[in-house]
């Protein structure tokens, strides 16, 4: 069953920035590995302080994509941290007027890409530590400080491009970032300050 989310959302399971809001959680979980396809961002999702304090996560089967066609989605408010899985579908949320707080993502072999308006961490969500695509591509861009607490990684010939208004590597530059021998990695820190970390 697809899921649409957000103002417009509507077809397959759709819901509302205003039924969403309607959830009092900690912890929120759209989707599953077994029965959900795509899950798809359709219009603005801007959370309430009560909504998922804790975590969202969006899940989808083998071959399921989580994306975004339109909206902004805005997880600030509660301080609400993202972490999208998939096996081979991609992760595309990449609206410039997003805002999370920290993400995480795992992808078997699917690429991802996220966009933040502001500054966000790559961090630990649900036990899923980091960013991991198996051997696609990785794109993450924020509008401020971009963190990497957690390792981005893949392990094909794709690149993995970080940008951010400033840079800060967590662990020390070799282990925030990890890519085969044959990919590519490139870190744009836009002029603010790019700055390493080693782990205590």
């Amino acid at each position: 069953t697809a899921i649409n989310l957000g103002a417009t959302a509507s077809g397959g399971l759709a819901l509302l920035d205003t039924e969403l809001n309607r959830i009092d959680a900690d912890r929120v979980r759209i989707g599953d590995g077994t029965t959900t396809g795509d899950i798809a961002v359709v219009g603005n999702f801007t959370s309430a302080a009560t909504f998922a304090d804790d975590f969202l996560s969006l899940q989808t089967t083998s071959t399921g994509v989580i994306n975004q066609t339109a909206g902004t989605l805005n997880l600030s408010a509660g301080g609400t941290d993202l972490v999208a899985r998939t096996a081979s579908g991609n992760i595309t949320l990449n609206q410039a007027t997003n805002n999370f707080v920290t993400l995480a993502a795992t992808s078997t072999s699917g690429a991802v890409n996220f966009q933040d308006a502001g500054a966000v961490t790559i961090g630990t969500v649900d036990s899923v530590s980091g960013i991991s695509t198996g051997g696609a591509q990785v794109d993450v861009s924020a509008g401020g400080l971009l963190t990497v607490s957690n390792q981005v990684n893949n392990t094909g010939a794709n690149a993995i491009n970080l940008s951010g208004v400033g840079v800060s590597l967590g662990n020390g530059a070799s282990s925030a970032v990890g890519a085969s021998t044959a990919g590519k990695v490139s870190i744009d820190a836009n002029g603010g300050a790019l700055s390493t970390v080693a782990s205590s």
